[in-house]
C-alpha cells in the first residue's frame, strides 16, 4: 500500500486515473470523490487540458502512477495544487512538476509538498535524480526549488523565455 506523504501543514493525495477522469468531467464530479474541499481556482485550464495526455502517458508507462499527488493544506482541508513526475528514459531519473493555485501562494506549500514529493520518490530506492525546470523569470518556483535543495543545472532559451534546469540527487 502506498504511503501518503504529510507534515502537519501538507499532505500528498495520490492522484488516480479514476480521480483525473472525474476532474475531466466537472470540478463538482471531482469533489465527490474527495473527503476534502477544492479550492475554486483549482484546476487551471492549462491543466485540466493536460489531464487526458496524464493519463494516457501512466497506462503506457505505470510507474508514473505512484508519482502523481493532490496537493493539500491540511489547515483549511483544501486541495490547492499537484504535484507529479513523468519518468525519464532510465527510472533512475524523473522530471518533477508541481502547481498551486495562486490564491495560496506565498505560503510555503509548493516548498513543503516539493520537499515530500522527493522524499517520496528516493524512499522508493529506485529514483537517484529528479529534475525540474522553471522560467527564469518566475522567481516564486526559483525560490521554491532552491529551498526544497534544487541545484541549478544550466539555462536554455524556449519560446516563453529563458529556462533554467534544476537537479536534486539522492
Amino acid at each position: 500500500m502506498l504511503k501518503i506523504p504529510e507534515t502537519p501543514e501538507v499532505m500528498l493525495i495520490p492522484f488516480t486515473d479514476r480521480l483525473m477522469e472525474e476532474l475531466i468531467k466537472s470540478t463538482k464530479s471531482f469533489s465527490a470523490h474527495l473527503d476534502h474541499e477544492v479550492h475554486s481556482q483549482f484546476p487551471n485550464q492549462e491543466f485540466k487540458e493536460a489531464l487526458p495526455l496524464f493519463i494516457q502517458r501512466r497506462k503506457q508507462n505505470r510507474e508514473e502512477q505512484n508519482l502523481g499527488f493532490l496537493i493539500l493544506w491540511r489547515e483549511l482541508n483544501l486541495v490547492v495544487g499537484e504535484i507529479g513526475a513523468k519518468v525519464l528514459p532510465t527510472c533512475a531519473e524523473i522530471e518533477a512538476g508541481y502547481g498551486v493555485v495562486p490564491g495560496m501562494r506565498g505560503r510555503g506549500i509548493a516548498t513543503e509538498a516539493l520537499r515530500l514529493f522527493t522524499r517520496h520518490c528516493f524512499s522508493s530506492g529506485r529514483v537517484k535524480t529528479i529534475r525540474a525546470g522553471c522560467l527564469e523569470a518566475n522567481v516564486g518556483s526559483i525560490r521554491v526549488l532552491e529551498k526544497a535543495g534544487f541545484q541549478r543545472a544550466g539555462t536554455k532559451n524556449t519560446p516563453d523565455g529563458p529556462s533554467i534546469s534544476w537537479v536534486l540527487q539522492k
